[in-house]
């Protein structure tokens, strides 16, 4: 394809077409100038230029992540139009083969873009998957919204308009529309991206669209989730009114949706993108006074210059981009360019000869768009560049140069011979500069060629604009504008950010189809008097919270004192938050408990006269119940004891006791038991024949609960005739007495193995055949060599133990053990899930569902679900996890099991982790947590507080995760659980790597990797292994490369689960990035790339992206760094995960250079810091600004920008 085909400007080389209809066709370009690929839009035909021009300015406009950009605007000689634009490399969502989930996450994109469309009283009115073109895959996707050509006014009666089964009904009526218009053309490409092949196409069946009378996709096809459906249902209503008001609306009801785990992230965020979505600067005044410099040099064919100075923060690149928008549609060449010399920067040729010309005498000149000469000196390539401007074409140039008080001598020196040669030359040179001393010499320069604008703060009646541009028919009254005005400082950047913070706390409300500003705690004058209105504003659950939150310590127990804190922070986090920030509440380091104390008596004193005396009573009573489970049970079960003994009926009282505790252990009531059991030990007394079966069952008991040192105490004692009551168990000699020492052995073997001791439960499975040779039991001979199998499982002996266990379930079957064969069943499943079969693993787990079910055994039945959900998830099938998850939650409920129920629900949080739903996540762990803590399962209580603890790392709440891993570490510590204190010790020592504690971070991996290797725990030593090596190479005990990838292969070898191998080569990626080795990282990248793809790890998604854009940027492929950071930093705002969001954002600004652009990712880097300071150390932020390239930064900024960034300084 040639460019005489289409006629533009030649600095385009068309490459391909992508599509087109009709009236316009779409070809991929390659600007030579920026040296980048592009799209560019073109009309067929005449005609066609207003409805071009009105295109492209809309588009320059709205500047939004979900919405094309627009770049350069033309007309060819024949007289029809073009527009360049940005590049989607993806599907159309017509062809994009999205799961529900996934869906659910475009459409709060789509909505979050429409949005700001509607906000600035516009409507799309041609929203259809054609026109959403999506980039990425599954729930990491991002869609973004193209041909703005039918846009349209809104509240104003037009032509129908759009594509025929996309259109609103009020469309093709031809009456007035507004934004829901909008939403029932998304409503309809939702509904056909469900059901492809059940959307109306003929005009009866569109007809009978218009008329509601479209089947629910769910009833449809029923694995559609229902609030999906209902949300789709509502979009497409006939009635506009009895659709979502607007977007803002439907995206926050999406987002609520149970059973998809969407969410918009941090409110704060969502607005910022609503306000800043808007390209206009604003001054009108000095865009008309360069216009006019314009039309001279075009009708003079002479050049001009204009320098644009002003301080920072006061809106120089918003303004060149406002001018370029116009200078397009006005005719002429726009060239932007910004004096960095950042890999694929359009300045970079230059820079690079004029570098070259400093120390060389003569110096072949490289190809400058299109031309070569040899110039010896600044002033002869100063005339090159002219001769290279010159021949662009046959339309005048604009030049528009960004922070120049950044360029190098060379290139002011450069510039300045250009601007002595612009009497011939028609080209407009516009320069944006700092008053700084750099750029004085320039300035002086300028002033004296041409004209000098200068951009000071905006005026009142500006920031009265900006608002009403941003948020449609908003009036401010004059008091809030002087507000706003002296706080902002006359900054654009700070009044759309003030505005921002305005929506989301509710001081500016849509009315209609306009805004208006309601005032609210924005008019506070204090922060005592904000106090009050949040309190006055607060529902009475949330004072409830406040208060008990205030109260723990005083009569409340630690434990209950940390599960309010967690409800406070979940249910009452705006309020809660809002009253930390202005230090009503003040966190307290000194306990290890979060507990919290009022600063401010007097609001304390309000909220407690505002709980009713029978609620405060209520709710001390639960936290009593909570802590004293059944107490009652106990003092009543004592008395019937006691009244027992006194009628000499110690059998009947032993009975009584033992028949209770049993009772309570089949119900998981085991605290209960445990005191049941010990009664009817005190009661037996020296009688140990009958203590020894009781003390077997207490031993189990707590085994159970994860309390493995009192099991171990009390399965030696009926091995050893040890104390109960003060008097020993004699010997056992009856056999009997025999089957339960061997009983006792196999006991203290589980428990070994639960404490991830592998040579000691050898031992005594060893002992316990030695004991059965002289008097055999089939039963417990296939226990001891169950316990074989399942170290040689552990030891990485898979053929062996799978040789035992199948001989064992075969013995067992025999002898018709129903309930050790599921175990035994369950044992084989998770060792083929260990081989990675997890088609064979599914197998077992049913046939042991199936076995459960026949024997009604409600246990064995949610355990056998637990783990098939388990393996599912293992195996990327989400919704056959969440099917199989759910059924075992269902058969827990019915069975009163609350530990069972605990479980399920931390598989369940374990399942949104790796679909990257970590406040889902966060919410199952809570919830899984507060049920085990009543069955007081020690181990498994551990495991969930690692868990919350990793996830709230995530999150960047440091404190909370140090608290949460630190308490699970202590548990660990005192079940004498090796594994999982090692597994403990590890997350432990990643937290306290990323706060930058070296030292400590490296003895807690050093633990975790010694315990790994004792236990022969191959993914253990290997997740120790690979985040060792990064601490060591952070601390520069590291400094060789050539190894990395050996040590790589050894730690990746063992490794089965994608997820333990995503966690390895994180690590082993951040290791090469840290001894810049760019080709390593970027190989260690795309492995992990793939990792992720095919594990289906959506929680591994952001980091990846991260580490893939950091290689790249180290290779020095500028354009691809900035695309993958930027997506990354995007997805960690949506996701909350505001410590990735930061590295991204820093390394985002390293990409950027010393420029505004920079500056605005540092400022929301330190935002975000900032926001985080309560829930980590200081030293924080040290750690996340040590980057080379953002240490760059820092120090530049430290000199230009201390206005705006005063902490980076």
């Amino acid at each position: 394809m040639e460019n005489s085909n289409l006629g533009v400007d030649p600095r385009f080389r068309v490459i391909r077409e992508l599509g087109g209809g009709a009236q316009s066709r779409v070809v991929e370009i390659h600007d030579r100038f920026h040296n980048e690929r592009g799209a560019l839009k073109i009309a067929t035909q005449r005609g066609q230029i207003r409805r071009y021009r009105q295109e492209f300015q809309r588009l320059t406009e709205l500047h939004h992540p979900h919405i094309i950009r627009a770049f350069d605007f033309g007309i060819t000689h024949t007289r029809r139009p073009y527009f360049t634009m940005q590049l989607v490399e993806g599907l159309d969502l017509g062809h994009f083969n999205a799961e529900p989930a996934a869906l659910g996450v475009l459409a709060i994109q789509i909505l979050d873009a429409l949005a700001t469309i509607h906000l600035r009283g516009w409507v799309h009115r041609d929203v259809k998957p054609q026109n959403l073109l999506v980039v990425g895959e599954g729930t990491g996707a991002m869609v973004r919204l193209v041909d703005f050509g039918l846009l349209a006014r809104a509240g104003v009666p037009t032509t129908s308009a759009g594509t025929l089964p996309y259109m609103a009904p009020e469309v093709s009526r031809g009456e007035a529309i507004d934004g829901r218009a909008d939403l029932y053309s998304l409503g309809m490409v939702l509904y056909e991206a469900l059901l492809p092949h059940d959307v109306p196409r003929t005009l009866e069946d569109i007809a009978h669209q218009h008329k509601g009378h479209l089947a629910a996709p769910n009833h449809i096809n029923p694995v559609i989730p229902a609030g999906l459906s209902d949300f789709v249902m509502q979009l497409i209503e006939p009635n506009p009114n009895n659709r979502f008001p607007d977007a803002i609306v439907a995206a926050d009801v999406l987002s609520r949706k149970k059973g998809l785990r969407l969410s918009q992230g941090p409110k704060s965020a969502a607005a910022e993108r609503l306000l800043r979505g808007g390209a206009v600067s604003h001054r009108s005044r000095q865009i008309r006074s360069l216009r006019r410099t314009a039309g001279l040099v075009q009708s003079e064919n002479r050049g001009a210059v204009v320098s644009v100075v002003g301080g920072v923060g006061c809106g120089k690149t918003p303004f060149l981009r406002d001018l370029s928008t116009q200078l397009n549609l006005d005719g002429m060449r726009v060239l932007r360019l910004h004096t960095t010399d950042r890999p694929g920067s359009p300045l970079g040729a230059l820079l690079r000869i004029a570098r070259e010309l400093e120390t060389k005498p003569t110096t072949p000149t490289p190809r400058l768009l299109g031309s070569r000469a040899h110039l010896s000196d600044v002033s002869a390539f100063a005339g090159q560049v002219a001769t290279s401007l010159a021949g662009l074409g046959d339309r005048p140039t604009a030049l528009l140069v960004d922070d120049l008080h950044l360029a190098a001598p060379v290139v002011l020196a450069v510039l300045r011979s250009l601007a002595a040669r612009l009497n011939k030359l028609p080209l407009l040179l516009v320069c944006a500069a700092e008053q700084t001393t750099d750029s004085e010499s320039f300035t002086t320069t300028l002033a004296n060629m041409g004209e000098v604008i200068t951009l000071g703060p905006l005026s009142q009646g500006e920031i009265n604009a900006l608002a009403r541009h941003r948020l449609v028919g908003m009036e401010i009254p004059k008091p809030a504008l002087a507000r706003l005005s002296r706080e902002s400082q006359g900054m654009p950047s700070l009044v759309e950010h003030t505005l921002a913070r305005l929506l989301c706390s509710g001081a500016v409300q849509k009315s209609g189809a306009t805004f208006e500003f309601k005032g609210g705690s924005y008019q506070a004058a204090s922060h005592g008097d904000l106090a009050k209105i949040l309190v006055d504003k607060a529902k009475p659950n949330h004072l409830q919270i406040l208060w008990a939150t205030a109260v723990v310590g005083h009569d409340i127990d630690a434990t209950t004192a940390a599960a309010i804190a967690e409800v406070a922070s979940a249910e009452a986090g705006s309020t809660l938050a809002t009253l930390a920030r202005l230090e009503i509440l003040k966190p307290s380091p000194a306990v290890k408990h979060p507990r919290f104390s009022f600063a401010n008596h007097h609001v304390l004193a309000e909220v407690y006269q505002r709980i009713p005396p029978d609620v405060r009573m209520r709710m001390h009573d639960r936290a009593a119940d909570v802590v004293h489970l059944h107490t009652d049970s106990a003092v009543r079960l004592n008395e019937r004891v006691e009244h027992l003994l006194k009628g000499s009926h110690r059998e009947a009282a032993v009975e009584a006791a033992v028949e209770a505790g049993d009772r309570a252990a089949s119900l998981y009531a085991d605290r209960r038991a445990i005191e049941y059991y010990r009664r009817a030990l005190a009661t037996v007394g020296n009688e140990t024949r009958e203590a020894a079966p009781i003390a077997l069952k207490l031993a189990r008991v707590f085994e159970r609960v994860g309390e493995l040192p009192q099991a171990v105490t009390w399965y030696r004692a009926v091995l050893a005739g040890a104390s109960f009551d003060e008097e020993p168990i004699s010997p056992q000699s009856q056999s009997g007495d025999r089957f339960i020492a061997i009983e006792a052995t196999l006991g203290l073997g589980a428990v070994e193995y639960a404490r991830g001791n592998s040579g000691e439960t050898s031992r005594h499975a060893n002992r316990a055949l030695e004991l059965l040779q002289a008097q055999p039991d089939s039963r417990l001979i296939a226990m001891a060599h169950r316990l074989q199998g399942l170290v040689a499982t552990r030891i990485g002996d898979t053929t062996g133990a799978l040789a035992i266990l199948l001989t064992t379930l075969a013995e067992l079957e025999k002898l018709d053990a129903k309930k050790e064969v599921i175990e035994l069943l369950l044992d084989l499943a998770r060792l083929r899930q260990e081989q990675g079969d997890i088609v064979q693993a599914v197998r077992c787990a049913r046939q042991a569902q199936q076995r459960a079910r026949a024997q009604n055994d409600a246990s064995a039945l949610a355990a056998t679900s637990t783990f098939l959900g388990r393996g599912f998830a293992r195996a990327g099938r989400f919704r056959a996890a969440r099917q199989a998850l759910r059924h075992g939650l269902q058969i827990a409920r019915q069975s009163g099991d609350q530990l069972r129920h605990g479980l399920v629900l931390r598989e369940t949080g374990d399942i949104c982790v790796r679909q990257g739903d970590l406040e889902s996540a966060l919410r199952h762990y809570q919830q899984s947590l507060e049920l085990i803590r009543v069955c007081h399962a020690r181990a498994d209580e551990s495991v969930v507080l690692r868990r919350i603890g990793l996830v709230r790392a995530r999150y960047g709440d440091f404190r909370a995760s140090l608290i949460a891993l630190h308490t699970a570490f202590d548990l660990r510590e005192r079940t004498s659980d090796m594994r999982g204190q090692a597994a403990t010790a590890l997350g432990l020592g990643h937290t306290y790597a990323r706060l930058g504690d070296l030292t400590r971070a490296q003895d807690y991996i050093t633990v975790a990797l010694e315990t790994g290797q004792s236990l022969s725990n191959a993914a253990l030593t290997a997740s120790a292994r690979a985040i060792l090596t990064w601490v060591e190479v952070r601390a520069g005990k590291a400094e060789d490369t050539h190894e990395l990838f050996a040590i790589v292969d050894q730690l990746l070898g063992p490794l089965q689960d994608p997820a333990d191998l995503a966690f390895a080569l994180v690590y082993a990626t951040r290791s090469a990035l840290l001894l810049q080795n760019g080709e390593q990282a970027r190989t260690l990248a795309e492995q992990l790339r793939s990792v992720v793809r095919l594990g289906r790890l959506g929680d591994f998604v952001p980091t990846a992206t991260a580490l893939r854009g950091e290689a790249a940027a180290l290779l020095g492929e500028l354009p691809q760094a900035m695309a993958l950071l930027e997506r990354c930093a995007m997805t960690a705002a949506r996701l909350h995960l505001r410590p990735l969001e930061v590295e991204a954002r820093a390394a985002l600004a390293g990409q950027l250079g010393p420029t505004n652009a920079a500056a605005s990712e540092l400022t929301r880097a330190m935002e975000l810091l900032r926001d985080m300071a309560n829930a980590m150390p200081t030293a924080m932020a040290h750690v996340f600004l040590t980057t080379r390239e953002a240490e760059q930064i820092r120090r530049d900024f430290h000199v230009h920008s201390v206005r705006i960034l005063p902490n980076l300084s």
